[in-house]
């Protein structure tokens, strides 16, 4: 499936797009996380939260929550991958972080427990900017690589 928003691929039996977090059906029944009763029409990026069309902010055609650390991330840090599991991108992330690297971890677990969201894993793994490739050669020397999906890349 194409997100006509973003140009993104996706599997078509996703909900939200992972590139720009767009609603892709009509009604997929999914709340927002915010307003009890109200239907979600795109989900936060960063974070996975559900959110009606009150609380979505987009930013550079990206949604995100009301966490203002979430509409930043872009600018500060890279997304260097997605684990399929929090123990996984916790692993990933401690060993960067004993070698100098700081790693951040946004999980979608606890949004997305009944439904396919995106098609991304669900354990996100950013660091900044300036230290992807060491981070992703750290990764590689160790490794570690089977715990991260490759980041699929947008048309």
């Amino acid at each position: 499936m194409k997100c006509l928003r973003c140009k993104a691929v996706s599997a078509s039996d996703v909900l939200f797009c992972r590139n720009c977090g767009i609603l892709f059906h009509g009604d997929a029944g999914v709340e927002c996380e915010n307003h009890s009763g109200r239907d979600a029409v795109s989900i936060c990026v960063v974070c996975g939260k559900p959110l009606c069309g009150d609380c979505a902010r987009v930013s550079e055609g990206k949604t995100y929550c009301n966490e203002p650390p979430h509409s930043q991330l872009p600018v500060t840090h890279a997304k260097l991958g997605a684990a399929v599991s929090e123990f996984g991108a916790d692993l990933v992330a401690s060993n960067l972080s004993s070698n100098g690297i700081d790693a951040l971890i946004f999980s979608q677990h606890r949004y997305s427990h009944f439904y396919r969201f995106t098609d991304d894993a669900p354990a996100s793994i950013y660091v900044e900017k300036d230290k992807t490739e060491s981070a992703r050669q750290l990764i590689k020397e160790m490794d570690l690589a089977d715990f991260l999906q490759k980041i699929k890349k947008t048309l």
